[in-house]
């Protein structure tokens, strides 16, 4: 086989390899953010604000951790049976479903078990979803003491009422799980490449399938975003990041353009310098001096205009 046909096959066996990663985040994904969108709109009719149940709160919970677990599975399935290395095809899929957890859904993980810290805190009854939960810290931190379990919340035997505090709580904590989801795939294609075709992993084809990969759940990911707006404080919420962030904007165009004229400030500044420089040397070297302290002058001035000359150059081609 030639040398370009041995790049063309491996640059198909690793689009083949990202786009596989890539189709299986994005099934499980829209099934996850339907079923999402779904619960929010039978929780009252459209043009109210939803009224938030404990079994709603629950739900989610028990929705997210599945949506990990079926997307760790179906990724070790498929990675187990197409790697390139006998390493990992002989690794058991529980187990390698278990390291693809750890490694890249460790964000949404540790931010859906501030969301079960937060339903402990309001007494909500949790007692029947450990049975329901895949192999994670959630279901690890239920199978601690109770003493043990509150101390990993940081807030032992503080409760929070049931309210409208606490159900606002619960569900920006929603909103920060959604927030990490369009993280994922950059984790997923990343690991996924390792340990699939370490030796032909493509840093540009990666990015350009973590961007489809985005692409993919837009209109899932929107629609429960969407969902979620029928809540006036994730609706505010969103509405004060996208303030923050256009202000933010804002700051760094102002920044950049002060940076800009600074820049231009400088560089004509140095190149008068520099002209003035040549001048003085111009009419040293014309009067024809001959004194070494005059020549040691010379050179001086002369090294100055070339730095300020050079300075300025580069000033201005930065602006």
């Amino acid at each position: 086989m030639t040398d370009t046909a041995s790049e063309s096959s491996e640059k198909s066996s690793a689009q083949e390899g990202y786009g596989k990663i890539c189709g299986t985040f994005i099934s499980t994904c829209d099934k996850f953010l339907g079923r999402l969108q779904t619960s929010i709109e039978a929780l009252g009719p459209a043009g109210s604000p939803p009224s938030l149940t404990d079994e709603f709160l629950t739900q989610f919970l028990v929705e997210a951790d599945g949506f990990s677990s079926t997307c760790c599975r179906e990724l070790a399935t498929m990675i187990r049976a197409s790697s390139t290395q006998p390493e990992v095809r002989d690794t058991t899929e529980p187990v390698l479903a278990k390291l693809i957890r750890n490694r890249c859904f460790d964000r949404m993980d540790s931010a859906l078990l501030n969301y079960f810290n937060l339903l402990e805190r309001l007494n909500i009854n949790l007692s029947q979803v450990r049975s329901r939960l895949g192999d994670s810290k959630i279901r690890d931190t239920l199978s601690l003491p109770a003493s043990s379990s509150q101390a990993s919340s940081g807030v032992a035997g503080e409760t929070i009422p049931v309210g409208a505090r606490g159900k606002s709580a619960a569900v920006l904590k929603v909103l920060e799980y959604l927030e990490e989801l369009e993280k994922l795939p950059h984790e997923l294609l990343d690991y996924g490449a390792m340990k699939l075709f370490p030796a032909e992993a493509d840093f540009r084809l990666e990015n350009e399938f973590m961007l489809n990969a985005q692409d993919g759940i837009q209109g899932t990911y929107q629609g429960a975003l969407s969902a979620l707006d029928r809540f006036e404080e994730v609706k505010r919420k969103r509405w004060e990041d996208q303030r923050m962030a256009e202000t933010a904007n804002v700051k760094e165009a102002a920044m950049n353009s002060l940076l800009n004229t600074n820049a231009k400030k400088t560089g004509f500044g140095s190149l008068v310098v520099g002209g003035v420089c040549a001048v003085l040397v111009w009419v040293a070297f014309s009067s024809g001096i001959v004194h070494k302290y005059v020549m040691i002058g010379e050179g001086v001035v002369a090294l100055v205009g070339v730095i300020f000359f050079f300075r300025g150059i580069a000033s201005l081609t930065k602006s």
